[in-house]
């Protein structure tokens, strides 16, 4: 198999045909086709191209644009929803009056030149649009769903982050907690079709036992297996959201990265360097004095500041106390409710006892507590909450509510004055703040767009508060729908207990079982030494990408391919510990063990490739990850990423050279450099 082209016609920022020319590279030699622009030129533009060629429209992490929560449907991803997304078509191909966009892949086999192609018609004035995909001999391609899952068989959808992807959002590989890819990485290696055997074995060993069910333990395990599968199917949206939510936060967090280093940029520095460090002197001053104060209010506010800010519940509070306590509160409580029942009981025991009736019982009792009331040995706001009270306590109470009442007013107004003074001290700091970066903005056009990124910036912000936000839920309700499943599945086979015996009776139930188990052991065991293969890779890769690195120095991975680190000494390291950089590189040698290990066949393309790596591990990237990264590998580094000792480093391993042209940001063109 050997890869020709990569072609996209009228798709994202490319007008017309451009084609990557993929036919001289060689694996481990000159294996990289190396495209340059500036940001927003169309790099971004050819990674989506190539996921769009295999996960079609129906994906939904490519339908999630722009800071909303939700994905665009499958139509609007294509034709576009104004003033959030353009769409799949070019917007100067459909003023010219194309209505096809499309990518494609040809690669030879056995002298044979096959394509792989993706094709968008828009219909209707583009209030439509139908998709066609082609696959196999260009001569005699499959069509349709033949197509389909030919193309899925080459590359599984789920499989595409693998193989395509942003440099800076690798890091997923290296943040997950959860095996999030677990699945993904299965199928990758092959052997995802033994998962789905055993649950096919399973299926069919279930429905021998049921044979013999009755028919209303039927109904209830029946019943149980449709309330597991709905939360199992509950719990895979959940993951899915969980997933999309932290893709979408990478990507949040990478183009405010770049958006804090383009708003840098345009910082002129024509401030002098003592005027500059008396804003930043005058600055720390202010962050100071605002520590300062905030743990003073701090200390102080939380404790008493219902009682310091409520003056009128106070004096209401004191008043209560206050009658109480000019008596013993205690003994009055007790004879408001004890001595109206006592003497009528005592009615009962005299010398010709007394009988009441109830409605005279109830009159004298009620009689004698007004009496009380009236000689004032019971007060009648006795609070019901006092009752419970001793008088030393409640004399306690009295008397903190009286410091309250005396000293609250003179209290709050000294700490209503700091929190104007905190106030101040924000204002202050926001005023030098502005005129910092206003005195070193050198022009209008410079200052506006300064201010544009930094409003773009407060969104993404809080896009990016609500994406975690939205992890965060997911991943609870994920789990809570896992251990609603297993309370389903274990009532279930609650039901059938009693009729095990008879069940295992069935000859095919009992061969199904047998397989299943043997399945399990077989993916089990293959499972142990694929990982352990993979594990071994990835350790070889971290000596080299991280070999200048103190803090990690080895990888384990567990069952479900979770990475854990851990240093020279053994020791494990935490993985917030790590920094972005070195999670990338931890996240590229996993994915250069998995492509080795995979030994599938398809182009890498990498946009972002150096992302937050310092110099000296760019270094390492270049002379040992690239050459052997992808047969072909595309790389689509920005000019300012690859410098030209960047290039010099890579020099004998690149076979094409392109440079992204778009002066009006949809007219991308792939101009060929001379190497």
């Amino acid at each position: 198999m050997k890869f020709v082209s990569f072609d996209i016609e009228n798709m994202f920022a490319y007008n017309g045909i451009c084609s990557v020319d993929l036919s001289e590279t060689q694996d481990g030699k000159r294996n990289i086709v190396l495209i340059k622009g500036r940001n927003g030129a169309g790099k971004t533009s050819l990674l989506n191209s190539a996921k769009l060629l295999f996960a079609g429209a129906q994906d939904e992490s490519l339908r999630r644009v722009g800071f909303s929560r939700t994905a665009l449907t499958d139509k609007q991803y294509v034709l576009g929803q104004p003033g959030r997304w353009t769409g799949v078509f070019n917007k100067t191909a459909r003023q010219q009056g194309h209505n096809r966009a499309s990518v494609s892949l040809c690669w030879t086999e056995g002298g044979v030149v096959h394509r792989a192609r993706r094709t968008f018609v828009g219909q209707k004035s583009f209030s439509a649009y139908s998709e066609l995909v082609e696959f196999g001999p260009v001569s005699s391609p499959l069509d349709g769903n033949a197509a389909e899952d030919a193309l899925q068989a080459m590359l599984p959808r789920e499989l595409v982050p693998f193989f395509f992807f942003d440099g800076e959002q690798v890091q997923s590989l290296a943040d997950a907690e959860i095996g999030r890819e677990a699945g993904e990485i299965e199928r990758l290696l092959g052997l995802h079709f033994v998962a789905h055997l055993i649950d096919k074995v399973n299926d069919d060993a279930n429905r021998r036992s049921r044979a013999r069910l009755p028919v209303d333990v039927m109904k209830s395990v029946v019943e149980a297996e449709n309330a597991a599968r709905e939360a199992r199917a509950n719990e895979a949206v959940q993951a899915r959201a969980r997933v999309a939510a932290e893709e979408e936060l990478l990507d949040l967090e990478a183009r405010r990265a770049r958006l804090d280093g383009e708003r840098q940029r345009l910082r002129s520095g024509t401030l002098s360097e003592s005027e500059a460090k008396r804003f930043h002197d005058r600055l720390e001053v202010l962050a100071t004095q605002r520590q300062t104060l905030a743990d003073e209010l701090a200390e102080r506010l939380p404790l008493e500041i219902v009682f310091r800010t409520q003056p009128r519940l106070v004096d209401e509070a004191f008043a209560v106390l206050d009658r109480q306590t000019t008596a013993d509160a205690s003994l009055a409580g007790r004879l408001h409710a004890e001595l109206p029942a006592m003497t009528v009981r005592s009615l009962t025991t005299i010398e010709d006892p007394v009988t009441l009736n109830a409605k005279q019982q109830t009159d004298l009792q009620n009689d004698i507590r007004e009496s009380l009331r009236t000689l004032g040995v019971v007060s009648g706001d006795q609070h019901p909450v006092l009752a419970s009270l001793s008088a030393k306590k409640t004399k306690a109470l009295r008397d903190q509510f009286l410091v309250w009442r005396r000293r609250g007013a003179a209290d709050f107004a000294e700490e209503r004055a700091q929190l104007r003074r905190m106030r101040e001290l924000v204002t202050e700091t926001r005023r030098l703040r502005k005129e910092l970066d206003e005195a070193e903005l050198s022009t209008d056009e410079a200052r506006a767009r300064y201010e544009e990124i930094t409003a773009e910036i407060i969104r993404m912000g809080e896009a990016i508060r609500d994406a975690m936000q939205r992890s965060a839920k997911a991943l609870v309700d994920e789990k809570g729908f896992a251990h609603e499943a297993v309370g389903h599945d274990e009532r279930a086979a609650q039901e059938m207990k009693e009729y095990k015996v008879s069940m295992e009776l069935d000859v095919g139930y009992r061969f199904a079982l047998r397989a299943k188990r043997a399945l399990e052991r077989y993916l089990e065991l293959r499972r142990s030494r694929i990982r352990q293969s993979v594990e071994d890779r990835v350790n070889q890769k971290v000596a080299i990408l991280l070999a200048p690195s103190e803090l990690v120095k080895s990888v384990r991975l567990d069952g479900q391919f979770i990475m854990s680190y851990f240093d020279q000494d053994g020791e494990e390291v935490s993985r917030h510990s790590i920094s972005a950089g070195m999670r990338q590189l931890i996240a590229m040698s996993m994915l250069w063990a998995l492509k080795e290990e995979a030994a599938r066949s398809i182009p890498v393309i990498v946009d972002t490739p150096l992302g937050r790596i310092d110099s000296t591990n760019r270094n390492l990237l270049m002379r040992d990850y690239f050459p052997e990264a992808g047969a072909p590998l595309i790389l689509l580094p920005t000019d300012t990423e690859f410098t030209e000792m960047a290039d010099d480093l890579l020099g004998e391993h690149i076979r094409r050279r392109y440079r992204i042209d778009n002066e009006g940001g949809e007219t991308a063109k792939l101009m060929p450099v001379e190497l």
